[in-house]
């Protein structure tokens, strides 16, 4: 969930830095209106993208002896390569059939199953905004 908060935050400031001089920014995060669904979508699929993989692909790994999961992980995918080419497409039918046609946040939440941690997902970013908005520096 705090990677999803960094992205959404992020879109916002991109698209008000495109939009406005910086000087506004302060006063459009201080505003705490969340932008349109379209300005997070991008960010919400590369979280969601990069969740699945995680998901998808780290699901096989058995660490057996070694201690460091990243190490197990590349051997892993060194002896599976087939496998991971499957979880690849796994991913890719995600994306294309589950998130690419989301219309709201709402519905990127449910298709993404981020509803379990976030119930509101409105509610949610606009706490968020307010959230960064009260840590923003004063000038």
């Amino acid at each position: 969930q705090h990677q999803q908060c960094k992205l959404c935050v992020c879109a916002c400031v991109r698209a008000c830095v495109r939009a406005w001089a910086c000087v506004t920014l302060v006063h459009r995060l201080s505003s705490s209106k969340p932008c349109d669904y379209q300005v997070y979508k991008p960010m919400l699929c590369l979280f969601a993208m990069v969740d699945k993989c995680q998901s998808v692909l780290k699901a096989n790994v058995d660490l057996g002896d070694e201690e460091d999961f990243s190490q197990a992980w590349l051997t892993w995918m060194r002896h599976n390569d087939m496998a991971v080419l499957e979880a690849c497409d796994k991913v890719l039918r995600y994306l294309w059939e589950d998130l690419k046609d989301c219309e709201s946040l709402a519905e990127f939440f449910d298709a993404a199953g981020l509803l379990h941690d976030v119930d509101d997902p409105q509610g949610f970013l606009t706490d968020l905004l307010n959230k960064a908005a009260a840590e923003q520096p004063t000038q």
